[in-house]
């Protein structure tokens, strides 16, 4: 489906926007109004003596996140005094150390510093201890004195620092210069051609341009100019980010050493950067490889510092200077999840398409090596594709990780591309605005899980909906309740009750959840007659994957209450217990054709929640975040070979028990209420229902039979030339002349007994409903093109039941 593409752009602010939606990013080259410079100067002491890409850049992202009370230390060395005075020295604070403010008075800030103090295990109080600022210093380290593991204990101290020391800009990067220069020490040994040379080691840009005769454009240059340590870019499609971070890792291998110590001579050690290449995809790590060739081919100087260059068992190319870029993939299509990049170190770890990759993966790879090596750098890329996972967090709540987000509108041939699109609007914000839109495989949509959320706690008795007013610590009358409860020997038993009023909205008035500690399955019995005699549910619907047991316990004690105390609440609850079993088939009835059929039990489970989501009818308190987070958590993982979908979870922390829990208790009204009811009554009165997770009801009674066609005429309006009219005069109704063969044709049908032969479970006698009109709630009928063909087949299907009925053939054993 086509959409509109927004062509204008417009710039103001030191930022670009998309005209037609909400889509900004940073123009890193428009000057920086200086009264803007001096303000965050005064207030944040950003560093100003800099590029005005990173002045734009600092401003932005002191705007992104402008409550955080952490700073940073940004110069070399710092001290912590004992009193605003500046005269007794408690810790020496080195560059990129973090601390607290708590407050300011004059030049001076008092801070909060957490520092680490690693003690010996065997020997705690004899050998020496070790303290720090880094967490990462002691990391692998043993004790000096008997090599045994080291326990790391955080300490706080309080002290005063010099506000001009500390900044608010978190993201640890050396900033780029004003201008590229070498220093005055070294312009006169070099001839002017050197210094190009020299010159262009230090701007990627300008070694790019001169080394690969390649032009950087203006966002890749100033990405790959960046230095910040923690680097995530959010690029929209063909935005050219793979073949860019190609010449940024070139330029890192060709360029950096880092120093080994000395040798036996006392000489000093130099190596070649080892740089880690992540990705969930086979193909992309082969792309980025064969960028890398292309490149190194653009300059026979270069071609022949490389040394190799092997595929198996994976990428990895090798350099003169010592240097190594290896590449792995990583993730569910690896089908090896981090295995094969653990033991490998990097100075610089690239993670490709990133959110692609799980998040375990990305903590059991990157983390152990940015640990192992202070120095080590981690830069990353991707598509969004609207998981709220690690890249997510790492774009949108990471105030230490610096993110460039371009949609493709950056790119000069951008009217060029939009003409070749033709997409979803979705699939275009997601892919080329790189925008996190919704998840991709979300179950429930943000929009409608918002949409439910309303500003009551459970227990209110003082609900405003629709200008009335709610107790929703009691049953209201009219409604009807149900529960649903799921059990999980883990995350312990979630019961969710809820309610439904007359006109099929639901609203969740109370959920609990039982430990699994201490008994949890007699707790949770418990706890489930507890809340029937509070709410007196119609329904109570579990899961029989763990709970067949307590089922059957729970069978006995209201078989016992109903021996002993025929009237307590206890006594009614074995009537309303229901298993439902999410690896079985559900059994319903279809409400056009009253046949009964079978269908999946979760995904017919999970359906019938998703409409009523989507059709603005559920309600739960925003301040159950259990649920809400539950509910964006859950995703269709995957779909099986039989086009079934299989759920899941972007985050197993999260959990979705609750979100399970509160299914159950909404299939209870469809399979219990509406058209789709297993005991609903066969097709012999027909009524026209919007059915559960509509506005509501709508009972029209019609007689199938000879009085079909007669009753329609008389519901249906004349037009002015006195034929059937619907809706307004000239759309006229037509009946097919085989219309009247078919109700002949049924009567005869009805009367041989075929139609009854069909679904003898259709003629079972409805049991009780708390509508006390289920048996009126029936489907309306089809077009009469519909019944033509729907006959033809009936009269089919009935000729072959009875040559059936006659002595079934056998055949010969061989």
């Amino acid at each position: 489906m086509a959409h509109p593409l927004f062509d204008e752009i417009l710039v103001d602010n030191g930022y670009v926007t998309v005209e037609g939606h909400p889509v900004t990013y940073v123009d890193y080259y428009k000057p920086a109004p200086q009264q803007m410079v001096d303000d965050f100067k005064e207030q944040y002491n950003i560093n100003t003596d800099c590029h005005n890409a990173c002045l734009n850049c600092q401003i932005s992202q002191l705007e992104k996140y402008p409550e955080d009370d952490e700073w940073m230390v940004a110069v070399k060395a710092a001290r912590l005094y004992k009193s605003p005075n500046a005269k007794k020295v408690v810790l020496h604070l080195k560059r990129h150390q973090r601390v607290t403010i708590l407050k300011t008075e004059g030049a001076m800030a008092k801070v909060r510093v957490n520092r680490y103090v690693a003690t010996c295990m065997r020997q705690p109080d004899k050998h020496k201890k070790l303290a720090s600022m880094r967490k990462e210093s002691f990391s692998n380290m043993p004790c000096s004195q008997c090599e045994a593991e080291l326990t790391i204990n955080t300490t706080t101290t309080s002290g005063w620092v010099e506000k001009q020391a500390i900044t608010a800009f978190l993201v640890q990067c050396d900033f780029i210069p004003k201008k590229y220069e070498l220093p005055e020490e070294y312009q006169g040994l070099l001839t002017e051609e050197q210094q190009s040379i020299a010159i262009a080691a230090l701007d990627p840009s300008a070694w790019a341009e001169k080394f690969l005769a390649r032009t950087l454009r203006r966002h890749q240059e100033v990405s790959n100019r960046c230095s910040a340590k923690h680097k995530v870019l959010r690029w929209g499609r063909r935005s050219g980010k793979t073949y860019g971070m190609a010449m940024n890792l070139l330029n890192f291998v060709l360029n950096i050493q880092f120093s080994e110590g000395k040798d036996a001579t006392g000489e000093e050690v130099f190596r070649g950067a080892q740089v880690l290449i992540l990705s969930p995809f086979l193909a992309q790590i082969e792309l980025i490889f064969d960028n890398l060739e292309e490149l190194l081919s653009r300059n026979p100087d270069l071609a022949v510092m490389k040394r190799r260059h092997v595929k198996t068992p994976f990428h990895s190319m090798e350099f003169t200077n010592g240097a190594v870029i290896k590449g792995f993939t990583t993730g569910a299509q690896s089908k090896q999840e981090a295995s094969t990049v653990r033991g490998q170190s990097a100075d610089l770890v690239y993670a490709d398409e990133v959110d692609f990759i799980p998040t375990d993966d990305l903590k059991k790879a990157i983390e152990p090596i940015l640990l192992t090596h202070a120095h080590a750098i981690m830069w990353s890329s991707s598509t969004p594709k609207g998981k709220r996972e690690w890249f997510y967090k790492q774009c949108r709540e990471s105030a230490h990780t610096k993110e460039f987000y371009f949609p493709s509108t950056i790119l000069d041939n951008w009217d060029d591309i939009k003409s070749t699109l033709d997409m979803t609007h979705d699939s275009f914000m997601q892919e080329y605005m790189a925008d996190f839109i919704a998840q991709e495989m979300g179950v429930y949509q943000p929009q409608y899980v918002g949409a439910a959320e309303m500003s009551y706690k459970y227990g209110d008795t003082h609900v405003v909906f629709e200008n009335k007013v709610l107790n929703l610590s009691r049953p209201v009358p009219g409604w009807v309740y149900s529960i649903g409860v799921d059990w999980n020997t883990n995350a312990g038993t979630e019961i969710v009750v809820t309610g439904c009023d007359r006109k099929g909205r639901v609203f969740v008035v109370e959920a609990v959840n039982v430990p699994k500690q201490n008994w949890m399955m007699i707790k949770a019995e418990q706890k489930i007659f507890e809340l029937h005699k509070k709410w007196n549910p119609d329904f109570i619907y579990v899961d029989a994957g763990y709970g067949v047991g307590q089922i059957e316990h729970m069978q006995a004690a209201s078989r016992h209450a109903k021996a002993t105390s025929p009237n307590s609440p206890d006594a009614h609850i074995e009537d309303k217990l229901v298993a439902y079993d999410f690896s079985r088939k559900v059994e319903f009835r279809d409400p056009n054709t009253g046949v009964m059929k079978k269908a999946a039990a979760k995904p017919f489970l999970v359906e019938n929640s998703v409409r009523q989501f989507e059709n603005g009818l559920m309600f739960f308190p925003a301040s159950d975040r259990t649920l809400h987070n539950q509910l964006l958590n859950y995703i269709k993982a995957n779909i099986s070979i039989t086009g079934l979908p299989r759920y899941g979870q972007n985050d197993v922390k999260i959990g979705d028990h609750r979100v399970d829990a509160l299914n159950l208790a909404l299939v209870a009204y469809k399979l219990e209420m509406s058209s789709f009811a297993v005991n609903s009554p066969a097709v012999h009165n027909v009524a026209i229902t919007n059915g559960f997770g509509s506005s509501g009801f709508q009972v029209n009674r019609i007689k199938q039979g000879d009085q079909v066609l007669a009753e329609v005429r008389q519901a249906v309006p004349l037009n002015k030339d006195g034929q059937p009219s619907v809706g307004y005069d000239g759309l006229a109704v037509t009946y097919d002349p085989e219309y009247l063969k078919m109700i002949e044709g049924e009567r005869q049908l009805e009367a041989s007994g075929a139609s009854r032969s069909r679904s003898r479970s259709m003629d079972k006698k409805p049991r009780g409903s708390v509508t006390g009109n289920v048996t009126e709630l029936r489907p309306g009928v089809e077009n009469d093109t519909e019944w033509k063909y729907k006959l033809q087949a009936v009269r089919k299907n009935a000729g072959a039941r009875v040559m059936r009925r006659g002595r079934p053939s056998t055949r010969r054993k061989v």
